[in-house]
């Protein structure tokens, strides 16, 4: 190999793609050639497979393989480009040699799940804060409270509490049957709730135009409906990753669903997600939760300041102690951060992709109230013929 690298010129740039590192010079080069040399049999040999060069760019092409005795080595062949200095030497080299591990599809499926991330860097966002909340909420030691691989008792019960308290429906028509627990966590609580539900507003989003005509046209984009389900009781450990996933309306002209009455006709999913009652009877709950935080409990409507700072400093202690109370705060900082990231594809799929500014400003950075107006006021699908 001391040879072989006489071969190269004396600043020679050599890349093989099985090490992170690419070598500098003959002398570097030279380090590196004799210590491959010293994993083979001494009786090793390249042969050249197939040869390809092209003078005018003194550019060669080298498929290869080694053998040992005349015997072909496992895991040794490869391909080699090198660019030619005027007296022959190679100045810059690039070799991909064989991997011993065969990743096939593991490779693919990783390409396949970094693509959104490549396509649209934007991505990035939701992607970190999807790894940031599954930590710090189901594994972190750090955060409030017990994990979740604790499996702790108290967590599961204080969950059935809550949702015997779903939606206030037992604390205002049968008190003696609900779970007494803490206001402002109840009213988080079904805020959140509230908020999860909004977003079946945008059951449109992965519907194209295939899915009412036959426009082949138009590719296939997946459901939001089952993500929006779950986001029922998984919130943003489902919305996050679907964000970093999904498919964007990137041609107008291809999502234009076939008619605004034909497509509700014809799908029931669409059909929910464009009704009014999503955004007035989740908006309403949402308002209620809220004036729950303030009122919820109280024997009248007259609430003193020493009362309401009283309350608060309740639910602080609380936060401080308990997972499942923290993980919902964490929920309703992330529904404002996130909330208006499917309005853009949203207006598109209305044939108004820039839409208007302050409309779709309040929708996007006013976090719930802005979303309920979105869903209220948002113009139409427009007819496709």
């Amino acid at each position: 190999m001391v040879s072989a690298s006489k071969l190269f010129d004396a600043n020679c740039v050599y890349e093989d793609t099985l090490y992170p590192k690419i070598f500098y010079g003959n002398e570097e080069l030279k380090k590196h050639l004799v210590g491959v040399a010293k994993s083979l049999p001494d009786s090793f040999k390249f042969v050249i497979d197939s040869y390809s060069e092209d003078e005018k760019s003194r550019k060669v092409g080298v498929q290869w393989h080694v053998e040992a005795d005349g015997t072909p080595l496992p895991f040794t062949r490869g391909c080699s480009m090198y660019t030619l200095n005027d007296k022959g030497q190679i100045i810059k080299g690039f070799d991909v040699p064989e991997p011993t591990l065969k990743s096939g599809s593991f490779s693919l499926g990783l390409l396949r799940l970094l693509k959104p991330l490549i396509v649209d860097r934007n991505r990035i966002f939701p992607a970190v804060a999807w790894i940031a909340y599954m930590y710090f909420l189901f594994f972190s030691p750090y955060t409030p409270g017990l994990p979740a691989t604790a499996l702790d008792e108290k967590t599961w019960i204080e969950v059935y509490n809550l949702s015997k308290n779903f939606w206030f429906i037992l604390p205002i028509v049968s008190p003696s049957d609900s779970a007494i627990l803490d206001p402002i966590l109840e009213g988080v609580f079904n805020l959140v709730i509230a908020w999860s539900g909004l977003f079946l507003g945008f059951l449109a989003d992965g519907k194209t135009a295939t899915s009412f005509s036959q426009d082949s046209k138009a590719p296939p984009i997946n459901s939001f409906l089952p993500t929006v389900l779950g986001m029922q009781f998984l919130t943003n450990a489902l919305y996050l990753p679907y964000l970093v996933n999904r498919e964007k309306v990137t041609q107008r002209s291809q999502y234009i669903l076939q008619s605004a009455q034909d497509s509700l006709n014809s799908d029931r999913v669409v059909a929910i997600g464009e009704s009014k009652l999503i955004p007035f009877v989740f908006g309403f709950v949402g308002l209620v939760s809220i004036a729950w935080m303030f009122v919820g409990r109280t024997a009248g409507l007259a609430f003193s300041e020493s009362e309401w700072i009283s309350r608060c400093e309740s639910f602080y202690s609380l936060a401080k102690s308990d997972r499942l109370t923290f993980a919902f705060l964490v929920d309703l900082v992330y529904y404002a951060i996130f909330q208006g990231w499917l309005i853009d594809d949203d207006l598109m799929r209305r044939e108004q992709p820039a839409g208007p500014g302050i409309y779709k400003n309040i929708g996007k950075f006013i976090p719930f109230i802005g979303l309920v107006f979105y869903l209220l006021s948002r113009p139409k699908l427009k007819s496709r013929f």
